[in-house]
């Protein structure tokens, strides 16, 4: 995937977002492919959930991302996916083509956790 630096790119996945505290007895919010989203811009990456009928308004989504606070990985197993990992947290992105979301989150300055 190569990125348009006004544009971005925005992937259909599924996530498990890590809200930071608990928002109506849940902390994470999990949603499968496709209702999850993930937009990468320059500098820049956004966790959100679509199509959610009763998720309330005052969630922290969409969740911003910056390379200068979070590493990636790929994440193997089933499903695979991409790892957002916070001095906090980690939150989870699945997709069949993790390499390829790693390699456009590179061009955009995330670095791989060590």
């Amino acid at each position: 995937m190569t990125l348009a630096p006004e544009s971005g790119v925005v992937l259909r996945v599924g996530v498990n977002v890590d809200l930071g505290r608990r928002y109506y007895g849940v902390r994470r919010i999990r949603a499968t492919y496709p209702i999850g989203r993930l937009k990468i811009t320059e500098g820049k990456a956004s966790l959100r959930v679509t199509r959610f009928g009763a998720l309330p308004r005052n969630l922290p989504l969409p969740l911003d991302l910056s390379p200068a606070t979070t590493c990636v990985y790929v994440r193997h197993g089933w499903p695979p996916g991409v790892g957002f990992k916070t001095t906090d947290t980690v939150h989870q992105v699945w997709s069949l083509h993790p390499g390829r979301i790693v390699a456009t989150l590179q061009e955009v300055g995330f670095q791989i956790c060590s």
